[in-house]
């Protein structure tokens, strides 16, 4: 439950700070990029037992694929200035476009997947 000084933050925020603070919810099921290149697949949003911190669930789409929560404003942030930013991106993650591949012949799918990665 959201207590009363909280909800007068949220009333005094603008629609388009609400936006940008909730942008991530309508990335469960997607798949993202890290502004550092690597992409992961959204599992879920979970709350931290104790805090009621919201988290987000989320797999990495490499290596081991391992299973890794992260607080939710931090995986919404906008990436911190002075990180390395090969991507460009504004924000810590944001959504991956994936193609079907379905129609495609293998060397045209290889071409455009190793494209797509640099």
């Amino acid at each position: 439950m959201i207590e009363a000084d909280k909800w007068s933050q949220v009333i005094c925020n603008s629609f388009e700070q609400q936006a940008e603070e909730h942008r991530s919810l309508k990335f469960k099921g997607q798949v993202v990029r890290h502004f550092k290149g690597d992409k992961y697949l959204v599992i879920n949003f979970a709350r931290h037992t104790e805090t009621g911190e919201l988290m987000v669930i989320y797999k990495a789409l490499y290596g081991e694929c391992e299973l890794y929560a992260r607080p939710y404003k931090m995986f919404n942030e906008k990436v911190p200035k002075g990180k390395c930013n090969p991507t460009k991106q504004k924000y810590r993650f944001e959504l991956c476009n994936i193609e079907s591949v379905k129609g495609k012949s293998c060397e045209q799918f290889c071409k455009e997947f190793l494209k797509e990665d640099k």
